[in-house]
């Protein structure tokens, strides 16, 4: 296997940090929020906006931000919004009420959701040879953030002092991030989009074989896994298990999802988007349906049903932008997968606050959930079969860059 340049590694190791802020942060709020909702007596409907309510902003922002890294560079991209992660986790983690608390998460989820479309830019900048190699590279930085979150935050807790002390240790590693990106420099010169944002731009991205059914599977997988994470101890905390034991079946969620981040490249490779996509559905379906008949006894089963099938699709989705667009036009692609994916994906965390406010039970809410993984499996129909074709760098013309030659606007 072929070394990689210090650079490049250099590159792809912040990359890999700024991955897992736009996860561990967002995740850490699970595990606390029994904690948090008892602290500042908030209502749960409040609570299941402290999850849902960042998907909506990543998913407003995803297609700025896209935008903002083919326009600006990935860096610049990487730096303000590492530093909007790290002041919104130290404003979550110091809220004295819900109002504070409430602002600092609309702070994480806009920086976050401009964020993420940087990541693969980076990847087809700085690897364009070898780019899902790269891209390999930050989803594994995705996948152990969110692990980090989920898993590491009940041991904060004890080691620090409490919900507000491990939320700003979270903030703390954002910072670290930031002052990475700061200190390295490009590469290699990239090629940017000089170009404004435009409607036709999303039409394009759309275009793309099977994205448009990549970004419905996007969203599904998303919501699913955002809604059994920070919903799960909760519900179980209420069925009667302790604040430590209810946590213990999240955690095996993202340990379950490391796993299984090492094996979806491959398993893409082999089978193809489709079929990876077909069998995620089906599996995360039958164990969040053995979840609803019998939660304390299906819950372990549920949860690597859950770690395991959102992961494969996930990596399928992220990696698709870099392989399928032109290289001007990764960041918009990826922002558009992201911008329709995140949007979608608030239903669930919302869904369950919502149904358990206004019927006094969780079970509504888990249906919805059900669905979900229904529509997950359904939306590999959109999606092309056989193993995917990936073109060199010099092959690669993508409906972007050929509607754009053709006008001469850039």
């Amino acid at each position: 296997m072929r070394s990689i340049p210090i650079d490049q590694a250099l590159t792809l190791a912040c990359a890999w940090l700024a991955a897992l802020n736009a996860r561990a942060p967002l995740l850490a709020i699970g595990p606390v929020l029994p904690l948090v909702i008892d602290d500042l007596h908030m209502p749960f409907t409040i609570a299941g906006l402290l999850s849902g309510l960042p998907l909506l902003l990543m998913g407003a922002t995803g297609l700025p931000g896209g935008w903002l890294a083919d326009r600006f560079g990935a860096r610049l991209v990487m730096i303000w919004c590492l530093a909007g992660v790290t002041l919104g986790g130290a404003s979550r983690a110091l809220a004295p009420n819900e109002v504070v608390l409430l602002a600092g998460t609309v702070l994480l989820g806009l920086s976050i959701g401009t964020l993420q479309p940087a990541l693969p830019r980076t990847a087809r900048d700085t690897m364009p040879q070898r780019t899902p190699l790269a891209t390999a590279i930050y989803f594994n930085g995705l996948v152990v953030g969110g692990a980090a979150g989920l898993a590491l935050t009940p041991l904060l807790v004890g080691v620090v002092g409490g919900w507000r002390a491990a939320l700003l240790v979270w903030a703390l590693v954002g910072a670290v991030a930031t002052v990475g990106w700061i200190a390295i420099r490009p590469a290699r010169q990239v090629e940017l989009h000089r170009g404004a944002l435009r409607l036709a731009h999303i039409w394009d991205a759309l275009r793309l074989p099977g994205m448009a059914a990549l970004s419905l599977a996007m969203g599904t997988q998303s919501a699913i896994f955002y809604t059994f994470s920070s919903w799960t101890p909760t519900y179980l905390v209420g069925r009667g298990w302790t604040l430590a034991s209810a946590t213990l079946p999240v955690v095996m969620l993202p340990l379950t999802s490391i796993v299984a981040g090492t094996l979806a490249t491959p398993a893409e490779a082999r089978f193809g988007r489709r079929a990876v996509i077909a069998a995620s559905g089906g599996a995360v379906a039958v164990g969040l349906a053995l979840f609803l008949i019998s939660p304390d006894k299906f819950v372990w089963l549920c949860a690597i049903a859950v770690g395991s099938g959102t992961t494969f699709a996930f990596s399928v989705c992220m990696a698709a932008p870099a392989e399928l667009a032109s290289a001007r036009r990764v960041g918009i692609t990826a922002g558009v997968l992201l911008s329709l994916g995140y949007a979608e994906s608030a239903i669930g965390p919302i869904a369950i606050g919502s149904l358990r406010d206004a019927l006094g039970s969780y079970e509504a809410g888990w249906l919805v959930v059900l669905g979900l993984c229904l529509v997950l499996a359904a939306a590999a129909l959109g999606i092309p079969g056989g193993r995917p074709h990936r073109l060199a760098p010099d092959q690669v013309q993508g409906a972007f860059d050929r509607r754009l030659l053709h006008q001469r606007r850039e």
